[in-house]
């Protein structure tokens, strides 16, 4: 007989994390009306912009900052990423922008734990620390993309 889960129990000390009871319909409260007409706006973009890549081979740089200055910017590559994981392709993915194709799957586990299982992933360090860190992932991130991308 499998040993029931105790939620409350599992910690990753190691990165910081820790698991605790939500409930899950807080997962909608922050989200606006303005956040649901953006995010499907931006949405009906990558997909109008993947169809015209899919049949008429087109390539349609939405960066601004390599778009004016011929640069990457630290998201650069970031829906073509998406584009690769959701066609199954998670090492092209990776290679085009190893922060997307990391940060999308770890998106989709937090919303299962939380929506699925009612049990919202949180970090236990400081808004200083965590500021820090994705500052420094970004920068990393960028940092790659400089030095791979053409």
């Amino acid at each position: 007989k499998p040993l029931p889960i105790k939620w409350e129990k599992l910690r990753f000390d190691a990165v910081m994390l820790r698991l605790r009871k939500a409930k899950r319909s807080d997962f909608f409260t922050p989200l606006t009306l303005a956040w649901w007409i953006a995010t499907t706006l931006l949405l009906g973009a990558i997909l109008l912009g993947f169809k015209l890549g899919q049949t008429h081979g087109t390539w349609l740089p939405v960066c601004l900052t390599r778009r004016v200055f011929d640069l990457p910017c630290p998201l650069c590559g970031g829906t073509r990423a998406a584009m690769r994981l959701f066609s199954g392709d998670p090492v092209g993915a990776f290679w085009i922008n190893p922060l997307a194709s990391l940060a999308i799957p770890a998106f989709a586990v937090w919303t299962i734990l939380w929506l699925g299982f009612g049990r919202r992933l949180e970090t236990t360090l400081k808004p200083a620390q965590v500021t820090a860190m994705i500052l420094l992932v970004l920068a990393i991130n960028w940092a790659y993309l400089l030095a791979h991308q053409p």
